[in-house]
């Protein structure tokens, strides 16, 4: 994989992991945060995006960014 923002973290000697699986996605970033992949230390950072399916003006998250940020011991940065 190769964009201009990962070319920029290389060229500023910014060590990176991408992490992309297939699935129900709730549940396998929740596996990965239960089995310890994700608060063992491994990861500084953990970045999503938030999508809401509904638009219900109470709920700014969608459920599973609420789910993982409410879930992660790492900071959690949600993107639009």
């Amino acid at each position: 994989m190769d964009t201009p923002f990962l070319r920029e973290l290389e060229k500023r000697d910014i060590q990176y992991k991408i992490d992309v699986d297939f699935g129900h996605i709730k549940n396998t970033i929740l596996e990965k945060i239960t089995s310890g992949d994700i608060n063992n230390g491994e990861f500084d950072l953990v970045i999503m995006s938030n999508h809401r399916v509904d638009l219900n003006i109470k709920h700014v998250l969608g459920d599973v960014t609420h789910k993982i940020a409410k879930r992660s011991s790492v900071p959690v940065l949600i993107v639009k």
